[in-house]
């Protein structure tokens, strides 16, 4: 996110959230053909789907396994089916600056230093260079209420387009 912050005023750099994408695929992708200087697709560009350099349709690489040949929206809010309220809570929390200013609403506004401070995260085995108990872990908590101090005056006027 720095680097889309830092990135946001230069002329060869466009920001998209991926968000914008699904809910206005041909709309976005109009704006991409803009900042690059080419033409925009035709209206029926897409009604077979996505065509690889070949012409056959192109299917997507998804983890989520879609089967679609178009932008999808279904990934969009899988997050609320495999993560819990305070899992949820304690990621707004973490990233509350950056949600902030990509203008990303909130589940519950909570109080982003709390919510660090009270997380555990029960049920998260040993996973390559990530401990169980990461996220509770003092040192962690401290960098984490540190970060959103520090860069609390970086992030301080809202986005309204990158």
């Amino acid at each position: 996110m720095e680097y889309a912050f830092l990135l946001k005023d230069n002329e060869n750099f466009h920001f998209l959230r991926y968000e914008d994408l699904v809910e206005n695929p041909h709309g976005q992708l109009g704006l991409i053909t803009d900042f690059l200087g080419v033409p925009k697709f035709p209206e029926n560009h897409f009604e077979r789907g996505i065509l690889d350099r070949n012409g056959d349709v192109w299917q997507a690489n998804s983890s989520f396994d879609l089967h679609d040949s178009f932008i999808s929206k279904r990934p969009r809010m899988m997050y609320e089916n495999t993560l819990n309220t305070e899992e949820i809570a304690y990621t707004e929390a973490v990233c509350e600056l950056e949600l902030t200013w990509l203008n990303y609403e909130f589940q519950k506004k909570n109080n982003a230093v709390e919510t660090i401070k009270s997380f555990k995260d029960y049920g998260l085995g040993e996973v390559q260079h990530l401990p169980s108990g990461f996220s509770s872990d003092e040192i962690h908590i401290n960098t984490e209420i540190k970060r959103l101090s520090e860069f609390k005056d970086f992030y301080s006027a809202p986005q309204t387009r990158c």
